[in-house]
């Protein structure tokens, strides 16, 4: 019996040591992994990606589509997005060639071409790319009076992709298309051309309704001419409007009616 019992707390002390033993192995494990983690990350580069690579602060070129670890102390990963992207280029004041100012929005798609270029050429190519499209645009915007800009705002963005086509290209990013979003007048000036828009509205409605009184008016003298030559068509077209307008008192002079000629009555012999 004190044999049984000494094998069962014998049991119980294994036991316990393998619980412990098994924690230790999980806490070094995490040690282990975070350790790992933190010195020799795990980075995936997707289809759509491309990252530039420097290893020990040297350029070793582009990274391709992959899934890998590298040493964080000593190398450094920038990932670039290759698929299209847009960048919308928010309102910003302008003045045309006769001094008139304009709020005008963009709207840019771009795509990088040359991920390395982007990187290097220059410090920040989201903010170079944003200001270099809104330096385009004033200088398009400036050499554009007030009228030829309301009425050429299509064309207005493919004058600033063209310019900023040049600029962005040294630094590894192609413009796909600019195109103007919002192109705003200030509050009074805006009136102003609303103004003018409705003056040309009232003025075509009243030249229309001259070309229909005109219009009018000829065909009443071509009656008038007519009856003149023929005094019988009056009479007639009397008598149609008696017909049509009912309990109607109408006077006639019978002294002229005796003037009008008798009109012609041909008469049929029966067979």
């Amino acid at each position: 019996m004190p044999f049984a019992n000494l094998n069962r707390e014998f049991a119980i002390w294994i036991g316990i040591a393998i619980f412990i033993v098994g924690l230790l192995i999980a806490f070094i494990w995490k040690k282990i992994y975070h350790w790992l983690e933190l010195h020799f990350p795990q980075i995936t580069i997707y289809e759509y990606q491309k990252a530039v690579r420097y290893d020990r602060g040297k350029l070793t070129g582009i990274v391709e589509p992959s899934q890998f670890r590298y040493r964080s102390s000593t190398t450094t990963i920038n990932i670039f997005e290759m698929r299209e992207q847009t960048l919308i280029v928010a309102g910003q004041e302008v003045l045309s060639s006769d001094a008139l100012s304009f709020k005008i929005s963009l709207q840019c798609r771009w795509q990088f071409t040359d991920p390395v270029k982007a990187f290097t050429v220059v410090d920040e190519y989201y903010q170079t790319l944003y200001a270099d499209i809104q330096s385009a645009t004033r200088s398009v915007m400036e050499l554009m009076t007030a009228d030829q800009i309301l009425a050429g705002r299509s064309t207005i963005g493919g004058q600033i992709e063209m310019i900023v086509k040049e600029q962005t290209n040294r630094y590894g990013i192609s413009i796909l298309a600019v195109s103007v979003r919002d192109c705003m007048l200030p509050a009074p000036l805006k009136q102003i051309y609303t103004k003018v828009a409705e003056a040309k509205q009232e003025g075509l409605a009243a030249l229309e309704r001259a070309r229909g009184e005109s219009a009018a008016l000829r065909s009443l003298a071509n009656a008038a001419r007519t009856i003149q030559s023929n005094p019988g068509l009056g009479l007639l077209r009397l008598i149609q409007t008696l017909e049509l307008n009912e309990g109607n008192k109408i006077v006639l002079d019978a002294s002229e009616l005796l003037k009008i000629p008798a009109l012609p009555v041909e008469s049929k012999s029966s067979e």
